[in-house]
């Protein structure tokens, strides 16, 4: 039996969540996504960010995060790039990092999906 590895890729989700032009929606919504009271808060433990260092979207996989929203995860907790995740454990002048997750809501993540695709042409 042959190995075929597009049967083993996962599926990436809806495409407009990669499409630029919601990205800037997203961006232009950052406060609010983080501010959110639906938006969880979810402490990450030292080894977790220690096993994780410069893999956000490997944690969001072992979480279980969809992967269109990977994206927005990142940026809702103020990373620009995954490989920033953890480097604050190299700042010699830190003695504890902590890191809590921020999780915004499906909901909400669909709703600005939903106003971004009725704004289209």
């Amino acid at each position: 039996m042959a190995f075929a590895i597009a049967s083993q890729a996962k599926d990436p989700g809806d495409p407009v969540y990669y499409d630029p032009r919601f990205r800037t929606v997203i961006e232009s919504h950052l406060t609010i996504l983080r501010n959110s009271p639906t938006t969880q808060r979810q402490r990450i433990s030292p080894d977790t960010i220690h096993r994780f260092e410069g893999d956000f979207y490997g944690l969001l996989i072992e979480m279980g995060v969809s992967f269109q929203f990977h994206w927005i995860f990142m940026r809702v907790n103020n990373l620009e790039s995954p490989n920033q995740f953890g480097a604050q454990l190299r700042d010699p002048y830190r003695d504890r990092y902590e890191f809590t997750l921020l999780i915004p809501s499906t909901e909400a993540m669909n709703d600005l999906r939903s106003l971004f695709l009725t704004t289209q042409d």
